[in-house]
């Protein structure tokens, strides 16, 4: 499954590609090491079989190895035909870990439960003519991890890579906001049973699988709702509402469109936005 995977990474999580059993200095071998273009971060891919594994332990040792060798993770990058970049144009802090199986237990699915863990399950299925079915798993639970009962090379990677969270986009008094937001959202989720709310340091995303379809940037007075790999002139936009992010290809490395909403009655005329978007991805 891992070369069928590696060939559509593109296809299917928005990632490219870097290289295959890389081991700096011959430690913890990665199956995959693959970049993320619009976090300009690095993603470990394990390929998973059975289940006598630990989806914690396994994840932050992955994560340590990150951390502790940023050299020559960039170096490697670089070397298959990466962009040239320094240590500090790199998203550290958005690093993530991806497990890949045909099936997950409940006890690995559980584990996804508590905050903080950059890690993500993805159950991968092959069919005939090597089709490939792709569903990210998720934990109902939202537990809170000990700090006490953490290893120190836990507690090194929780203080350099951090998982965001809704509440953390909006500032105390920004209510009127938090109120738009959590009217629009539940209609955008709506479009399409594949999204999944993705929060991360600049905004919050709407994806399917790992590539962000919306994004919402939430200010004091407004909310910015962005159109991933999209322009204006893509869109049907009869009142000129839409206009185009300027810096996108630099920051995202991709076009990005805006819609601006103030108030609830800019939600209809968002949501006909976002259907157009999402036929793009049919």
């Amino acid at each position: 499954m891992q070369k069928i995977v590696e060939k559509n990474l593109q296809k299917m999580f928005g990632l490219q590609f870097v290289a295959s059993e890389f081991a700096p200095h011959n430690k913890l071998r990665i199956d995959t090491l693959a970049y993320d273009p619009e976090q300009k971060s690095f993603v470990v891919i394990e390929f998973k079989r059975g289940s006598s594994w630990s989806v914690v332990d396994q994840g932050f040792a992955y994560l340590s190895l990150l951390l502790n060798n940023k050299a020559d993770f960039i170096l490697k990058h670089q070397k298959c035909g990466g962009e040239n970049c320094d240590i500090d144009d790199i998203n550290w802090e958005a690093s993530r870990v991806m497990f890949v199986a045909s099936s997950f237990n409940v006890y690995q699915t559980e584990a996804l439960g508590f905050r903080d863990m950059p890690f993500e399950l993805w159950e991968v299925r092959r069919y005939e003519k090597n089709i490939l079915a792709a569903n990210q798993l998720q934990s109902s639970a939202k537990a809170k991890l000990v700090e006490a009962n953490l290893s120190t090379e836990v507690q090194q990677v929780r203080r350099e890579v951090k998982q965001y969270s809704v509440e953390d986009h909006f500032k105390e008094g920004w209510n009127t906001m938090r109120e738009l937001y959590d009217a629009l959202s539940p209609q955008l989720l709506n479009l399409d049973s594949r999204l999944q709310v993705r929060p991360v340091k600049s905004y919050i995303g709407l994806h399917i699988d790992g590539r962000n379809i919306y994004s919402y940037h939430i200010y004091k007075s407004k909310i910015e709702l962005h159109f991933s790999r999209t322009r204006p002139k893509d869109l049907k936009d009869p009142e000129e509402r839409v206009h185009y992010v300027k810096g996108s290809m630099k920051w995202y490395n991709q076009n990005v469109s805006s819609f601006v909403l103030q108030n609830e009655s800019d939600i209809p005329y968002a949501v006909m936005l976002a259907k157009q978007v999402l036929k793009m991805y049919e």
